[in-house]
């Protein structure tokens, strides 16, 4: 077999460095495009095909299809980024994500949608780890943690836009909604002429068989996204009832509430590379996966609007560094050769946990109620706060 061709993409630059931030920090929003515009627009999507059997499941399977596919996709998407490069892989899940996404506007079959959704879960899946492996690439290493919080914040404000503008859009049509995936041909321009063309280098072919998936700081910060993400989605998924049925919340301050821990987590996350120089990463797990736990204790024992708020303030701080600290860390650990199938890894689990995480936890919660199981996924993530911090102890010994 020949000798693998790696790509240099941190020389001869197209445009400066400012651009080619704003594109990857643009291209990393599109983690949170396919679901949060689109949920506004759910209750009308199910009052037009109401003569389909099981319309109610359907409908909401087109938020889980997508990030199902997105999960599915990142690891050979990483595959192909460590193969063929990084710009191929992130212009072509833009035009995947931008086509997939908007046929939607047009497709008068609700099992014609839900194929769209997957096929735009794999374009966002190459969009996504793409972006994040560059970051690793043409970011110098004293700015990479910098950077990944940026890249979160961007995630977590990019969830607020596309929330709100995908709410405005449905008050027009529920079809208008796919018609934000138009952004995703916005970034092309970007990626075509603000990344070098490969610059090839020859590695060896025994490098590209050999991969870290054993080593701890891989595998620990991995397993810290998949925890923190697993119990994330219970705020999207159960604070609406909790709050509706506990304090008689309105629709609007449900809203507020939950906007209010995507703030939160935004902002923490532009302080992880100061919090990751002060303390050292293994603190920063065990303290952001604390601060979650009590966040989620907070909401479980609250009987007030303003502790419930109280806690996803608290929650949200804990949310907002790990991804960026998990990236930062592994990044760090390998080479160009391997990143983006690393990448590809950490970014499968983080939407694997957001997948899994309803169909774990629903029998939870109808077993022993909202509240109480706030209460359990805050005793699971003390004991997260310990085995992780513990788990990369050991690999550095």
């Amino acid at each position: 077999m020949n000798s693998l061709e790696k790509t240099s993409l941190t020389d001869a630059p197209q445009w400066s460095q400012r651009h080619r931030d704003w594109v990857l920090l643009f291209a990393s929003m599109f983690s949170l495009l396919a679901g949060a515009a689109v949920a506004p627009a759910l209750p009308a999507m199910a009052a037009y095909f109401s003569h389909v059997p099981n319309v109610g499941t359907l409908t909401k399977l087109t938020l889980s299809t997508t990030a199902l596919f997105i999960a599915v996709g990142a690891g050979p998407a990483g595959w192909l980024i460590d193969r063929i490069g990084r710009k191929p892989v992130l212009a072509a899940g833009a035009l995947i994500t931008g086509i997939a996404g908007t046929s939607g506007a047009a497709l008068d079959s609700l099992y014609l949608i839900l194929v769209s959704r997957a096929l735009l879960g794999l374009g966002v899946a190459c969009v996504v780890t793409s972006a994040t492996t560059l970051i690793g690439d043409v970011i110098e290493p004293a700015r990479q943690a910098s950077f990944f919080g940026r890249q979160t914040a961007a995630m977590k404000f990019g969830g607020i836009l596309f929330l709100l503008l995908g709410g405005a859009l449905t008050t027009l049509s529920w079809r208008a909604v796919f018609l934000i995936d138009l952004l995703a041909f916005a970034i092309l321009p970007g990626v075509l002429r603000g990344f070098p063309e490969a610059t090839r280098r020859a590695v060896q072919p025994r490098a590209r068989l050999s991969l870290p998936w054993r080593n701890a700081r891989v595998l620990a910060p991995v397993f810290a996204t998949f925890a923190c993400q697993l119990f994330f989605y219970m705020i999207p998924t159960q604070v609406p009832f909790h709050l509706a049925t506990t304090v008689k919340a309105a629709p609007m301050a449900i809203s507020v509430a939950i906007a209010l821990n995507l703030v939160s987590a935004a902002l923490v996350a532009t302080q992880i590379h100061r919090m990751i120089q002060w303390l050292g990463a293994r603190q920063v797990y065990a303290l952001s996966l604390l601060t979650m736990a009590l966040g989620f204790g907070l909401i479980g024992l609250g009987d007030s609007y303003g502790v419930f708020v109280c806690g996803l303030l608290v929650a949200g701080m804990g949310t907002g560094t790990i991804f960026p600290c998990a990236a930062a860390g592994i990044v760090s650990v390998v080479g160009e050769a391997q990143r983006g199938r690393v990448t590809g890894l950490l970014v499968m689990m983080a939407f694997a946990g957001q997948f899994i995480s309803p169909l774990v936890l629903a029998p939870l919660v109808q077993s022993i109620g909202i509240g109480q199981s706030f209460l359990a996924a805050a005793a699971a993530l003390l004991a997260c706060a310990v085995i992780v911090p513990l788990w990369l102890s050991a690999a550095n010994e």
